[in-house]
């Protein structure tokens, strides 16, 4: 392969280098302003933890389905969950 074939076939993909960077420094303005949005307060992360684990022990206390477990009325009488 003569440098001239050699400079032929890098030209595709040194062409696209500088807009994938570009394409890469616009994906990451956009992700540090999403990641600013959240709300990442680990006490809310903790109470939201202690709700899931809660439904998974009335899961495994009472059964599926889960619309019957999360109603207690249809628990307490054997009525479905409408």
């Amino acid at each position: 392969m003569d440098s001239a074939q050699v400079h032929d076939s890098r030209a595709g993909w040194t062409d696209a280098v500088p807009d994938a960077t570009i394409q890469l420094e616009d994906a990451s303005f956009d992700l540090g302003r999403y990641l600013d949005k959240l709300d990442l307060d680990p006490a809310e992360l903790a109470e939201v933890n202690d709700r899931l684990n809660t439904i998974q022990r009335m899961l495994n206390k009472y059964g599926d389905p889960i619309t019957t477990t999360l109603n207690p009325r249809a628990v307490a009488f054997g009525t479905s969950a409408a």
